[in-house]
């Protein structure tokens, strides 16, 4: 009897360890999906609402900033990721994400960005889930994100809400500003 209670405890050890294993695999594909699934909603949703092929450009200078400064900028720092690897710092997936919900809020308004961030937040916590990053990586993917898209988008009409972030060597800055 003793043994068989042993290989019961036994075999549900096993199977919680599984599905926690199988639930990290999970969380990380949805971060990954939803990565590349916001920069091409945000093309998708630029096609839709213009007739004009502006915020397609917009978006394009955006992602590809955020690209190539998230890349440069991991090149340079060259801080190891929590799990071992190199090139932790900024979260990519976080600054591709963070940069299309930024494009979107800025380039259509708030109503349009807040599922965006949402799921812009998402892609982030998985990452520090699964330890590929922690929190400093993270919002460093968010500051390079926001910054590049806010360099290259303009609205398509007039927000009534803006976020805006800003540092300088002794302090960094978030402004949210409603225009009534």
């Amino acid at each position: 009897m003793r043994k068989a209670r042993a290989k019961i405890v036994f075999f549900s050890l096993f199977l919680i360890l599984f599905d926690i294993r199988a639930q990290e695999t999970c969380i990380e594909k949805a971060g990954d999906i939803i990565r590349i699934g916001l920069p091409a909603s945000a093309f998708v949703l630029s096609f839709v609402l213009e007739n004009e092929n502006k915020g397609i450009l917009q978006a394009t200078a955006s992602f590809g900033a955020t690209f190539i400064s998230t890349h440069l900028i991991k090149r340079i720092i060259n801080k190891d990721r929590p799990d071992g690897e190199k090139y932790a710092f900024p979260s990519g997936h976080t600054s591709i994400s963070f940069s299309a919900a930024a494009f979107v809020q800025e380039r259509y308004g708030f109503n349009y960005g807040i599922p965006f961030y949402f799921l812009a937040g998402c892609v982030g916590w998985s990452r520090m889930y699964v330890e590929k990053h922690d929190w400093w990586d993270v919002l460093g993917g968010v500051m390079v994100g926001i910054g590049c898209s806010n360099l290259f988008t303009d609205p398509c009409k007039e927000n009534k809400v803006k976020i805006i972030f800003k540092n300088s060597e002794d302090f960094y800055m978030a402004r949210i500003t409603y225009r009534f």
